[in-house]
Formats: C-alpha cells, structure tokens, sequence
C-alpha cells in the first residue's frame, strides 16, 4: 500500500474535514464567549417569540409596550448560571395590583405594584433554566376601570442579565458544527480550492460566534433556521454538480464561485425574512390574495389593488400577473402563515439568483 498517497488522498482531507468543521466550532464559541446581557427594545419589533405584547406607544418616559394580564417572552440558550430579571413598570396609578412572575412554570415572585413607576430586579436561581428554551410568563389583574386583556401593564423596559461566566450551552456547540459541517460539504462539492474552503468556513463559522457573543439570545433563535437553509442550498448544490457531471460538462471557476454566493446570498435572504423581528404585514398581504384568487376572488383581489390610496380618490390598474404563479401553491398551503413562507422563499430565491443569472446571461451572449 502506497501510505504516503493514502495520507494525501484520505487522511488530509479527513483531519481538514474534523478540524474545519468540528473543532473549529468549539474554539470560536470559547473565544467570543460572554455573559448574556438580553435587552428586550420596546421600540423596535420583539427579536424573540412573544405573546401578550402589544404594538410600541410614547409616554411620558419615552417609547413603552403594553403587556397582556398573561403575557410571555422566550429566551433561548442561556447559560446554566443565576440571571438577574430587570423590570421598569408602571402601575397606571392603581394599588392593589400584584404582578405574578414565572419562569418556565415555576412561580419566583409576586411583587405588590405602586401606582407610579416600579423598578424591579428578580435573580432567577440557575436550577430553574432549561437548556433550550426559557419562558418569562407575567400574570397581572386587569386595569381598572377597563377590565381588558390587554391592558395588564406598561413596561419601558426588560432585561435578562447573566451573573459571572459560565459553560457554553451544548446547543449553541451543536448548532455551529451541523452549519460547519453543512458549509464544508456544501463548498467541497465545488471542488473550490482548500484556501476557499477554509476561507468561507472560517468566516461563517467566526461571524455566528461573534454575534452570538454580541447578542446570543436573539442569534440562537436564527441557528435552526440558519442550518435548514444551508441544508437546502447544499441539496441545491448537489443537484447541480450531479447534472454537470450527467452531462459530461466541466463549469468554470467562476461559475461555481457565484453559484456559492448566491447560496449564502439566499440563506441571509430567506433567514432574515423569518426572522421574529421581521415586519411581514406585506407577505400576509399577499397571501391572503393568492388564496382568495385560488377560490376564484380575483374581481376581489382587483378591486383591493386597484384603489390602494387610504383617501380612496385614486383608482390604479393593478396586474395579477405575479400572483397567478403562486395559485398552485395554495393546494398544498391553504393558510395565510404558510402561503408567506412561501412567497419569502421564492423572493429569497429570486434575489439570490439574480448576479447568477447576470452571469449566465453575459456568457451566453
């Protein structure tokens, strides 16, 4: 047996394989490693799942965000480690209200409101946190004289504040190595050189470390999702070598190059668009047309784009064109959450394919 083209044709790219996207993850995540310091913006869309939280208002003390008598935030990938919950609240001027605070069902404190503004600080003690998620649940009395749901309490702000260093949850090493692993084979499959594979994995792998030093709480909510597309531009991948190869055609350096920026192109893309903090008023928009052109309401769905002026003195023609394409679709998604999916990940496509398609289109010319 021949060892030394065994050692270069088997075992190098093995032990570039096991460094790049195994070890590398871990070392990362030591590096950048600091404590939590979540800050929930109430002036800006919520960066995490929440429930009960009404749209941003301006009081006296600037921008504040409504909580229902039963609200609630989650916060992934916390350390194992006591955590300081901070609180400014005001009690809208009635006594007599106690606002009852749970993490991940287990009561901590019922804390007696003033009617002028409270400043609250809870520790949460280490043996309440779960390794994946952490729900914050309020509960509070309605606010008199209204009795609504979703008056419960104003708040201007809410933070989650870790106390000293602590290990690096599990989930977080787990997470970097599937997307690791997924960009190492995603870019091999190229055969890109071992300096660009190791330049775009290095640079993937040290930027989620980074923001997840800067602002852990919010990136672990996007590592799923972040996983999954990479996965899917990898099968995408796949797919196009197997037909060149079909094909007997060899691709240009150039090509392959664009075809990987058009994949991470379209992972920000899609990953950014369902995001928590995501506006996507627009996408529902849309999708509710579709569907409603797929039960045969296109008068309807004429009428609606046509006269988009909230005065209502302008009437405007208004094609259908972009939106027959997605009437199919409406077979398999028939709600409006998943037909938005839809429309953002064909969007997403469609902007990362666009320097791909310029391509193809100037060579062939």
């Amino acid at each position: 047996m021949n060892v030394p083209f065994v050692r270069q044709k088997y075992l190098l790219p093995l032990l570039h394989f096991l460094f790049w996207s195994c070890v590398l993850p871990i070392i990362m995540l030591v590096v950048f490693n600091r404590p939590t310091h979540y800050t929930l913006d109430v002036a800006l869309p919520p960066d995490v799942p929440v429930t009960g939280v009404s749209p941003a208002e301006i009081g006296e003390k600037g921008v504040f965000r409504w909580f229902a008598t039963r609200s609630s935030v989650s916060l992934p990938a916390l350390s194992a480690t006591n955590h300081l919950l901070m609180l400014d609240i005001h009690g809208s001027g009635v006594v007599h209200r106690t606002l009852n605070v749970f993490v991940n069902e287990t009561p901590i404190a019922r804390v007696p409101l003033r009617p002028s503004w409270n400043k609250i600080v809870l520790l949460i003690p280490s043996n309440l946190l779960q390794k994946h998620v952490n729900d914050l649940l309020f509960e509070i009395e309605p606010l008199p004289p209204y009795n609504n749901e979703k008056f419960g309490f104003a708040t201007t702000k809410l933070e989650m504040v870790q106390l000293g260093r602590s290990g690096i949850p599990v989930e977080l090493s787990l997470w970097l190595i599937v997307i690791a692993v997924i960009v190492y084979f995603g870019v091999t499959i190229f055969h890109l050189s071992l300096f660009e594979r190791v330049a775009i994995v290095s640079g993937v792998i040290g930027a989620l470390s980074y923001a997840l030093a800067v602002a852990r709480v919010p990136v672990a909510m996007l590592l799923p999702m972040i996983a999954l597309a990479s996965a899917s531009v990898a099968i995408v991948w796949s797919g196009i070598r197997v037909g060149l190869w079909l094909q007997r055609r060899r691709s240009s350096v150039w090509f392959r190059r664009l075809c990987v920026i058009s994949g991470f192109v379209f992972v920000l893309h899609v990953v950014g668009m369902n995001a928590p903090a995501f506006v996507e008023i627009d996408h529902r928009a849309r999708a509710n047309h579709v569907l409603l052109l797929a039960q045969g309401g296109g008068d309807a769905v004429q009428r609606l784009l046509s006269n988009q002026y909230e005065w209502g003195i302008a009437t405007i023609p208004y094609s259908l064109l972009s939106y027959y394409p997605f009437v199919p679709f409406a077979t398999f998604f028939s709600h409006t959450h998943e037909m938005a999916l839809v429309l953002k990940v064909v969007v997403s496509l469609l902007d990362a394919t666009t320097p791909l398609l310029l391509y193809l289109l100037l060579v062939r010319s």
